[in-house]
């Protein structure tokens, strides 16, 4: 996809322990960035989701070239490939869980390669917002489940921004009658505070947002994760209108 266009940009930011590379397609660096991530639960691969956004991104449309021009949009569709590979459901091939290892990271201990590949990413690209893919395979009366970190952990230099999203969240997804499941991660709470979102938000400067589609066919499933895409980047997109430093980006 990289080769083929010139929108994308390709690199590996890690290997796994069986030497898999751990993937990035970035577009051109912009002051806003938005993160697309796959979940690290092996068990629900969303791959197909994030290229169908990589390619939805190289259209040749004004809302495409208008959302390149002010969001880098940073895509990583497979983060625990060698559990992937082993047909894991959340560890990777050393049986250690990488979706639980920010925090100890951050501790100062011992966690996956796959954890360390994302951290250090985090902390280098600082993402405005990201998107944690998740595809669940579940009863039939599941819901598709749209959530973010708690605004109200956040530090207050984020809620501003955190506000924008959670509305636009509110706005598509959590209105009458639609049954879509809202969840708030909110890491002031014990059982919450294993995802390492505290930390995101305070090092990285990071909204975290997540998508748990309902996969019924892969279709159905890229759709669902550019319509997440398109409302977090519009809400983005808001938030910079708003901002002082929307007139400079315009000039630029």
């Amino acid at each position: 996809l990289a080769e083929g266009s010139d929108i994308w940009t390709y690199r590996e930011i890690g290997q796994t322990a069986q030497g898999r590379p751990i993937p990035v397609l970035e577009t051109e660096k912009r002051d806003l960035k938005l993160l697309i991530d796959a979940s690290m639960q092996s068990s629900e691969p969303v791959s197909w989701g994030i290229l169908h956004v990589a390619h939805w991104l190289t259209l040749p449309t004004a809302r495409a070239q208008h959302l390149r021009d002010h969001i880098q949009f940073c895509l990583m569709p497979v983060t625990n490939p060698d559990g992937l590979a082993m047909g894991r459901s959340v560890t990777n091939g050393e049986g250690q869980v990488p979706k639980f290892g920010i925090n100890n990271l951050v501790e100062g201990l011992e966690a996956p390669r796959e954890t360390e590949a994302l951290w250090r990413y985090l902390l280098e690209q600082k993402p405005d917002a990201s998107i944690e893919v998740h595809a669940h395979f579940t009863r039939p009366d599941f819901t598709r489940s749209i959530g973010m970190h708690d605004k109200a952990s956040m530090p207050d230099s984020m809620h501003e921004k955190a506000a924008l999203i959670e509305r636009a969240l509110d706005a598509n997804y959590h209105v009458a009658p639609l049954k879509n499941r809202k969840v708030l991660i909110d890491p002031r709470q014990p059982e919450h505070d294993v995802y390492g979102d505290r930390h995101i938000s305070t090092h990285a400067g990071t909204i975290r947002t997540f998508l748990q589609s309902v996969p019924d066919s892969i279709p159905a499933h890229c759709a669902d994760v550019q319509e997440m895409t398109e409302t977090v980047a519009l809400a983005l997109l808001d938030w910079l209108k708003n901002s002082a430093s929307y007139g400079a980006e315009l000039e630029r």
